[in-house]
């Protein structure tokens, strides 16, 4: 039998479980449901350097490609209702593990496998509803409009059509929130929030390294007119998308409407990363070694088990 791989990460970036391991959803018949499909089967492999997601066959990847395009262009609500919720749930695996892991060490056994459990099916949660749109949704958006320029001989214009402007990724947000709290004379309570809410940026999915508050009044004393450098940044990011809007407007009426749905699907892609590595640190540095400890075993081959 012979698979095909639609997904593969480096071991070294990405642990297995749950954030891997949540590909396998869309194998389930809830999906049936939601995405008017699923795949036959998912295998999960490990190689020696790589984790990888392999499917059936390449057909079943790209007819739900084709399903989850008709669908985007036939209802247009809903991607904005899907980037509602996924906003709305951003920081939910965050906020779980922060509230349950007071206390850790006087949590017994039970408490501490229950709030692995619940973290795992919240993660499970966002990953299905949140991830197959970007996932499958975006190459199938993508094939259309390439093909489209293709035929036009404007092979050229994918990157700067494609490019999204409209939502500001997480790393493009927070340069923009601290130049804020930069114009501002008293700024240590949102300096408190903005640590909360950023200090995951380095670590991603499991890179160990957390930025502390050092690291922000580091880069606040480094800031010089930081009201007229975020004003700067704003009018280049608006000129930036008045010239890229022209280009969209002279594409037929459907390619409009794949060009922004690629947009949306890129900030979709963004949330999701935004969501799961927000509570990483949580799971990596605090979670996974108490339970490693407990089990007494070396953290890595528990990583592995």
């Amino acid at each position: 039998m012979s698979f095909y791989e639609f997904r593969s990460r480096p071991r070294k970036s990405v642990e297995v479980f749950p954030s891997f391991y949540c590909t396998d959803s869309m194998s389930h018949s809830k999906a049936i449901k939601e995405y008017g499909m699923k795949f036959t089967s998912i295998v999960i492999a490990c190689s020696e350097n790589d984790f990888s997601a392999l499917i059936e066959t390449k057909e079943e990847y790209y007819k739900l490609g084709k399903l989850l395009l008709e669908k985007f262009l036939e209802e247009p609500n809903y991607l904005r209702n899907l980037i509602k919720w996924s906003e709305e749930n951003k920081y939910i695996l965050r906020d779980y593990l922060e509230v349950e892991l007071n206390n850790l060490n006087k949590l017994s056994n039970e408490q501490l496998a229950n709030i692995y459990q619940k973290y795992v099916d919240l993660y499970r949660e966002y990953h299905f509803k949140n991830t197959p749109a970007w996932w499958v949704g975006s190459e199938a958006a993508e094939i259309e409009l390439k093909s489209y320029l293709d035929e036009k001989d404007k092979s050229d214009l994918i990157n700067p059509l494609t490019e999204c402007l409209e939502y500001l990724s997480e790393n493009m947000q927070e340069e923009f929130d601290l130049l804020k709290i930069a114009g501002l004379s008293q700024f240590k309570k949102l300096l408190v929030k903005h640590i909360r809410d950023y200090k995951h940026l380095p670590f991603g999915y499991n890179s160990g390294i957390l930025w502390n508050e050092r690291d922000f009044l580091e880069r606040l004393n480094e800031i010089k007119s930081p009201k007229a450098l975020l004003k700067e940044k704003k009018e280049a990011l608006l000129e930036k998308k008045i010239k890229r809007d022209l280009l969209i407007k002279q594409l037929p009426i459907k390619m409009q409407k794949v060009v922004k749905i690629i947009h949306q699907l890129t900030y979709l892609q963004d949330l999701k990363k935004s969501t799961q590595t927000a509570s990483h640190p949580d799971l990596q540095l605090r979670l996974n070694p108490e339970v490693a400890k407990r089990l007494k075993l070396d953290l890595e081959l528990y990583l592995m088990t």
